[in-house]
């Protein structure tokens, strides 16, 4: 009589065991999942964010160098003649607009529509627009617009994005085998006290 019970509660000891096992390992695995994605989500974003900035800063810095290149009383050729060499200066300038107070307005490259805000910062899906103003001897002129290309910035948060999410399948793939090692042992453990008793 002891001989048929003593396989049943084997069977049934191992069966919940493995059970709880497959349960715990299937919470821990879809939390793991979902806290490395929101890791790599909110990574992905906070670092995008800052290389925004640093490339408005950049762009910004440009229009100013052009702002301080521009004559006072330049003629139409003269202006024209700048922003040119402006464009071809940087790759990532793909259009530059200056438009006086008088309501003059002299544009090279591809730019946007005209905005009449000389403030402002504006993020397309393809490209940054900025203004900026052209100040000469404490006269406000007017402002200059630039269209900045977003390719170099995509490129770099799709790199990083790339390493992160490499990253993380890395150390999930390491973690697979400390997980499985570790219910192994369990599972050793648990059927080695059962055969015992």
């Amino acid at each position: 009589m002891i001989g048929s019970r003593f396989p049943r509660l084997w069977v049934l000891a191992v069966t919940l065991g493995v059970t709880a096992a497959v349960i715990m390992l299937a919470m821990f695995f879809g939390q793991s999942r979902w806290l490395a994605n929101r890791i790599v989500t909110t990574s992905s974003e906070q670092h995008y964010a800052f290389m925004q900035g640093s490339f408005e800063r950049r762009a910004r810095s440009r229009i100013h160098m052009v702002t301080d290149t521009l004559p006072a009383g330049g003629g139409n050729d003269e202006i024209r003649r700048i922003l040119q060499r402006a464009l071809g200066a940087d790759r990532s300038l793909v259009g530059i607009r200056f438009k006086s107070h008088s309501g003059q307005t002299i544009e090279s490259g591809s730019l946007p529509t005209a905005d009449d805000d000389q403030n402002a910062t504006t993020w397309l899906a393809e490209r940054l627009v900025i203004s900026y103003p052209v100040i000469k001897d404490d006269k406000d002129l007017g402002y200059l617009t630039g269209a900045f290309l977003l390719d170099e910035l995509q490129a770099e948060k799709d790199a990083f994005a790339k390493q992160l999410t490499t990253s993380e399948v890395q150390s999930r793939v390491s973690s697979y085998y400390w997980i499985v090692g570790g219910t192994l042992i369990v599972l050793a453990l648990c059927g080695s006290a059962i055969w015992l008793m």
